[in-house]
C-alpha cells in the first residue's frame, strides 16, 4: 500500500522539474532578446550622431552659398553675391588643395595635387603637382609646370613653361618655350620660340628662326636658318647654316660660316671659317683665318695662316708669316715675319719686314727689302729696294732701283734713278737714268746717257760718252 503510494509522488516531482527548467531556458532567451535591443540603440545612437553632424555640414554650406530667393538681388551673402545670372566672389579668400578643373575631366589623366586646368573639351593633362594647363590637349607633367596656351604642348621639367604654339616641349627644369611650332628646350634654364628650334645646353637658348640648335652651355641662336651654336657661351646671330663650335665664339649674320676657334668671330658673308684663336673674319666669301690673332676683312678665298697674320680684301690672298699682312688685290702674299703687300696681283713679300705696294709680280725676298709698285721687280738683298718700274732687280744690300726698266743694281749701297738697262756692278756707284749704263768702280757715278762705262772708283761720267778706265779686277 505504501508503495503505490509513492508513484504520484514522484510523478508530481518529475513534472515540477521539467517546468522549472523550461522556466529558466525562456529567462535566457529573454535576456538574449534584451541584449539585441540594447545593440539596436547604441546603433540608432551613433546613427543620430552622424545625422546632426551631417545636418551642421549641410547647414555650414548652406551658410557659405546662400542664395538670395530672388534672381534680381545683388546683396552679398556669404562669400558670393549675385548679379542677375552671375555669382560675384567678394572678398573672401578660397582654398581648393586638391585642385580645379573648368570645363571637362579628362579620365585618362591622373591629376596632380593643387593643379588647375582650363579644358572645355577634358583633353588636358596637369599631372604635376602644382601644375596648371590652358589651351588644347596641352600637358604639364613636371612638378610646378605649366602650359598656358596653344595645342599638344608638354611642360616635363620641374618649373618649365610652355606659353603658346603648338608640338613644343620644355623637358628641362626651369626651361621654357615662348611659342612657335615643335621647339624643345631640354637644357636647365633653357629658352626656345620659332619653328622647329632647340636649346640643349644649360641656360641657352634659342630666339626665333628655325632649326636652330643652341647646344653649348650658355650658348644662344639668334634667329636665322639651320645654324648651331655648340661652344659653350657661342652665338648665332642670324643667317643660315652657320656653326659656332668654339668657346666664346660668335658668328653675325652670313651663310655656312664657321667659327671653331676660342673667341673668334665671323661677320658675315659665305663660306668663311674662324679657326684659330682669337681669329676674326669680316665679310667676304670662302675666307680662312687658321691661326691664333688672325683676320680676313672681306674679299674672296683669302687666308690669314700666321700667328697674327691679316688679310684685308682682294681674292686668293694669303699671309703666311706671323704678324703679316696682305691689303687688297689679289693672289699676293706674305710669307715672313712683318711682311706685308698692299695691293698688286701676284705680288710676294718673303723677307722678314719686307714690303710690296702694289703693282705686278714683284718680289721682296730679304730681310727690309721693298717694292712700291711696278711689275716683275725683284729686291732680293737685305734693305734693297724697288720704286716702280719693271723688270728692275735690286740684288746688293742698300741697293735701290727708282724706276725705269731691266736695271740691275749688284754693288752694295748703290743706285740707279730710272732708265733701261743700267747696272749698278760695285758698292756705292750710282747711275742717274740713261740706257744700258754701267758703272762698274767704287762710287763711280754715270750722269744719263747711252751705254757709258765708268769703271774707276769714284769718278764721273758727265758727258755721257763711252770711257773705258781702270777696269775692276773684282769684276
Amino acid at each position: 500500500m505504501k508503495k503505490i503510494e509513492l508513484v504520484p509522488l514522484v510523478f508530481v516531482a518529475a513534472t515540477s522539474l521539467l517546468g522549472f527548467v523550461a522556466q529558466h531556458q525562456h529567462v535566457k532567451h529573454v535576456e538574449k532578446k534584451v541584449e539585441g535591443l540594447q545593440h539596436v540603440e547604441n546603433e540608432m545612437a551613433a546613427l543620430k550622431s552622424q545625422y546632426k553632424e551631417v545636418l551642421q555640414e549641410i547647414e555650414k554650406t548652406r551658410n557659405l552659398i546662400n542664395v538670395p530667393q530672388s534672381p534680381d538681388s545683388t546683396a552679398a551673402m556669404g562669400p558670393f553675391s549675385r548679379d542677375g545670372d552671375w555669382y560675384v566672389a567678394n572678398t573672401a579668400m578660397f582654398h581648393f588643395p586638391i585642385g580645379i578643373v573648368v570645363g571637362e575631366r579628362n579620365s585618362k589623366c591622373e591629376y596632380g595635387n593643387a593643379v588647375l586646368s582650363v579644358d572645355e573639351e577634358g583633353n588636358n593633362c596637369p599631372s604635376g603637382d602644382g601644375s596648371v594647363t590652358f589651351g588644347h590637349e596641352n600637358t604639364a607633367s613636371g612638378s610646378f609646370s605649366s602650359v598656358t596656351g596653344g595645342i599638344s604642348n608638354t611642360a616635363s621639367g620641374e618649373h618649365s613653361s610652355v606659353s603658346s604654339g603648338y608640338g613644343n616641349t620644355a623637358s628641362g627644369s626651369y626651361s621654357s618655350v615662348t611659342g612657335g611650332y615643335y621647339n624643345e628646350a631640354s637644357g636647365l634654364g633653357s629658352v626656345t620660340m620659332g619653328y622647329n628650334n632647340t636649346a640643349v645646353g644649360l641656360a641657352s637658348s634659342v630666339s626665333g628662326g628655325k632649326n636652330n640648335i643652341a647646344s653649348g652651355w650658355y650658348s644662344s641662336v639668334t634667329g636665322g636658318e639651320s645654324s648651331t651654336a655648340s661652344g659653350d657661351a657661342s652665338s648665332v646671330s642670324g643667317g643660315s647654316s652657320n656653326t659656332a663650335s668654339g668657346w666664346y665664339s660668335s658668328v653675325t649674320g652670313g651663310d655656312s660660316n664657321t667659327v671653331s676657334g676660342m673667341i673668334s668671330s665671323i661677320s658675315g658673308g659665305k663660306h668663311n671659317e674662324a679657326s684659330g684663336m682669337f681669329s676674326a673674319v669680316s665679310g667676304g666669301e670662302s675666307n680662312i683665318a687658321s691661326e691664333s690673332a688672325s683676320s680676313v676683312s672681306g674679299g674672296v678665298k683669302n687666308q690669314a695662316i700666321g700667328q697674327g697674320s691679316s688679310v684685308s680684301g682682294g681674292s686668293k690672298n694669303t699671309a703666311l708669316g706671323e704678324r703679316s699682312t696682305v691689303s687688297g688685290g689679289g693672289e699676293s702674299s706674305a710669307h715672313a715675319f712683318a711682311s706685308a703687300v698692299s695691293g698688286g696681283n701676284l705680288n710676294q713679300a718673303k723677307g722678314m719686314y719686307s714690303s710690296i705696294s702694289g703693282g705686278l709680280e714683284n718680289q721682296a725676298t730679304h730681310p727690309r727689302a721693298s717694292i712700291s709698285g711696278g711689275a716683275n721687280n725683284i729686291a732680293q738683298s737685305v734693305d734693297s729696294s724697288v720704286v716702280g718700274g719693271s723688270f728692275n732687280r735690286a740684288q746688293g744690300s742698300y741697293v735701290s732701283i727708282l724706276g725705269g726698266r731691266g736695271n740691275f743694281g749688284v754693288g752694295e749701297l748703290s743706285t740707279i734713278s730710272g732708265g733701261i738697262g743700267n747696272k749698278a756692278y760695285v758698292k756705292l756707284s750710282s747711275i742717274s737714268g740713261g740706257m744700258k749704263n754701267e758703272a762698274s768702280g767704287e762710287g763711280a757715278s754715270i750722269l744719263g746717257g747711252t751705254k757709258n762705262i765708268v769703271d774707276t772708283d769714284y769718278s764721273t761720267d758727265r758727258k755721257g760718252t763711252k770711257k773705258h778706265k781702270k777696269k775692276n779686277s773684282n769684276l
